[in-house]
């Protein structure tokens, strides 16, 4: 992280709300063992987009980062986790 970690909240895998109860438990573990193999950052910025709703705006600032460096780390790990998921 950067010198200033003045305001850096971390979120974990383990604290995802549950997922939408029609995914199958398989499908659920093989997204956690994807998750897991990402960096705390990227977990925490997808995490924070996609499970909470949180604006690139609002985890920018939670990370202290620019909104275009949130976006950049929401990419790559998204491209990790499809590959991961292929």
């Amino acid at each position: 992280y950067r010198k200033n970690k003045k305001g850096i909240e971390e979120v974990f895998v383990e604290e995802i709300p549950e997922v939408a109860e029609n995914i199958s438990y398989t499908t659920k573990m093989m997204l956690l063992q994807s998750m897991r193999k990402l960096s705390i950052r990227q977990q925490t910025v997808l995490i924070k987009k996609y499970f909470y709703g949180y604006s690139d705006i609002e985890i920018a600032s939670v990370l202290g980062i620019s909104r275009q460096a949130v976006n950049k780390i929401k990419r790559n790990a998204i491209e990790k986790l499809r590959k991961n998921l292929k």
